[in-house]
């Protein structure tokens, strides 16, 4: 997950977790999630060796291209707009694809 750090001190008390794969979501559904929060193996057997800058699991776009060069094949879930809400999936040489769900006006994030 990539959130812009302008948005993790723009959001408040609501943020779209459930949407990004932050946290350990993933593991509900049996996906490995190179950033969750709850790591418990060994430094040298991390899944990628470049941190995540928030303890939830999340990497700036900067380090975009870090996480890249230890795993080309990495896809990227990326919080590319707040307001409106724009989420894409990320994968090195090919383009984004739109995850951000549909949401009728009055049901969206105010």
């Amino acid at each position: 997950m990539v959130i812009p750090d302008k948005y993790y001190v723009e959001w408040g008390d609501w943020a779209p977790f459930a949407l990004l794969g932050t946290h350990d979501f993933c593991c509900l559904a049996h996906f490995r999630n190179a950033s969750g929060y709850s790591v418990t193996v060994p430094a040298d057997q991390l899944y990628l060796q470049t941190p995540p800058v928030y303890f939830f699991g999340a990497f700036l776009p900067k380090q975009i291209s870090d996480l890249w060069k230890e795993q080309p094949g990495l896809k990227l879930i990326v919080l590319e707009n707040l307001h409106p809400l724009k989420i894409v999936l990320r994968a090195q040489d090919n383009p984004d694809v739109d995850l951000t769900p549909y949401a009728p006006h009055d049901l969206a994030y105010p």
